[in-house]
């Protein structure tokens, strides 16, 4: 949840910024900083990911490179409307998605992680509108200011 945060909050405010293929590093570097970020877990839980089977192995490759086709298109869709707007119908479609799951269809049970991720979910939209206003107050003064 916290490397999704940090992607979209870079998409938000770097995608206007970077021309066609710097956003593509933009991407690799922060793919990298997650992969980074995985080591000390698997360091901590080696003797669990030496003993996946293959199935798993390659169930979790092929999420990944999902996510990472997902990423890179949601970077293309960013530079053709408004990503604010966009993260705050990514945040609010999570949301309605574990409010049905929970309470309509009862196939989720609320648990503290559920709920730790709702929070992150809610302070990562509230964030993203101070980085948004931040940005906008930037563009507005340099419009001025020339």
């Amino acid at each position: 949840m916290f490397s999704d945060v940090a992607f979209v909050i870079a998409q938000i405010r770097y995608t206007e910024k970077f021309k066609g293929y710097e956003v593509y590093f933009l991407n690799f570097y922060l793919y990298f900083l997650a992969f980074l970020c995985t080591i000390p877990f698997v360091i901590y839980n080696y003797l669990y990911f030496f003993h996946l089977p293959i199935q798993e192995i390659s169930w979790a490759i092929g999420l990944g490179i999902l996510w990472g086709l997902g990423t890179l298109l949601t970077f293309e869709a960013y530079k053709r409307m408004d990503g604010f707007i966009a993260f705050l119908m990514f945040n609010i479609s999570i949301l309605i998605t574990l409010v049905i799951e929970s309470f309509v269809l009862k196939e989720i049970h609320i648990t503290s992680h559920l709920l730790l991720g709702a929070g992150l979910i809610i302070g990562s939209s509230i964030l993203a509108e101070m980085i948004n206003t931040q940005s906008e107050k930037e563009t507005i003064f340099e419009t001025v200011k020339e």
